[in-house]
């Protein structure tokens, strides 16, 4: 049984959910591209 993209974006955004606890997602965000920013300098 093949899963359905938007089932598959859904589990995906609940795990991502579950693993930043109760961090807001846009603070999640600033501190990616904070580590991404200073993986390049």
């Amino acid at each position: 049984m093949a899963l359905k993209k938007s089932e598959l974006y859904s589990s995906l955004w609940s795990s991502c959910d579950e693993l930043r606890g109760g961090m807001d997602a846009e603070i999640a965000t600033l501190e990616t591209k904070l580590e991404k920013y200073k993986q390049i300098k």
